[in-house]
């Protein structure tokens, strides 16, 4: 009976034991371009292991401390070793660098270089010369026909005549306002994104904007409507960021 008992007693403790030190961790894997799906995650701490879905999300059990790595053909093996800080996140979020493509064997066909215009004036003028060419062509005999000489010119003329006036009359449309992407930054991303999941300090949050706008990537991310995407954007720079205040002397 005391021997059940002391086993009882153990494997509660061990329960116990591996509660405090194992916990789940949720992140989403995403490269510059795309988001990728099937990497694998491995936790070589405690020997487990999963993999991403379609959107690059995946849970695996672990702790602060434990060593990821993070797998994928197509992208170069990214370890990273976790903190205790990325347990107290909605979402950990870690970026793969694509790996360089590799061309076997490239094929060059040469093609017949073939001018085919699609300029229906110039197809209107040349057919206008061509009509031209007939009546000068046709046996005149000094007697009126009822025809009228250069005809077809005058009704072209007087066509483009009127469609002067008609593009004269239409109005600019009007272009609908940029927002400066520090504006929306603050707007769509919380506060809290860049002082927890960033560790920007208050101060520096505008100096990080400011530094971010300089990017010509900015000017196509300012009309997407998913704030994940300027999340991810804003990710990517804070490594540059950080960096750039390293190598920056005081």
């Amino acid at each position: 009976m005391k021997l059940k008992l002391l086993l009882f007693l153990s494997l509660i403790c061990n329960l116990l034991s591996y509660a405090q030190t194992n916990t789940q961790l949720i992140g989403r894997i995403t490269s510059e371009f795309s988001v990728p799906s099937n990497v694998e995650i491995i936790n070589i701490g405690n020997k487990s292991s999963t993999l991403t879905n379609e959107k690059g999300e995946f849970v695996i059990q672990a702790k602060a401390n434990d060593s990821l790595y993070i797998h994928h053909k197509e992208f170069f093996l990214k370890k990273v070793k976790l903190t205790a800080d990325q347990f107290k996140q909605a979402f950990t979020l870690f970026i793969l660098v694509k790996k360089p493509q590799q061309l076997d064997e490239v094929i060059v066909f040469k093609k017949p270089n073939l001018k085919l215009s699609k300029d229906t004036k110039y197809e209107q003028r040349k057919s206008d010369e061509l009509a031209l060419i007939k009546r000068e062509s046709t046996l005149k005999t000094g007697v009126y026909d009822g025809t009228i000489t250069n005809g077809a010119d005058l009704m072209r003329i007087g066509s483009m005549i009127v469609g002067l006036f008609i593009k004269r009359k239409e109005k600019p449309k009007a272009k609908a306002p940029e927002i400066p992407f520090v504006d929306l930054a603050k707007k769509k991303v919380p506060n809290h994104f860049y002082l927890k999941t960033l560790k920007l300090n208050p101060n520096e949050i505008d100096p990080f904007l400011n530094y971010c706008q300089f990017d010509p990537k900015t000017k196509t991310i300012t009309s997407e409507t998913n704030p994940l995407t300027l999340m991810e954007f804003l990710t990517q720079k804070n490594v540059e960021f950080q960096q750039l205040n390293k190598n920056t002397p005081l």
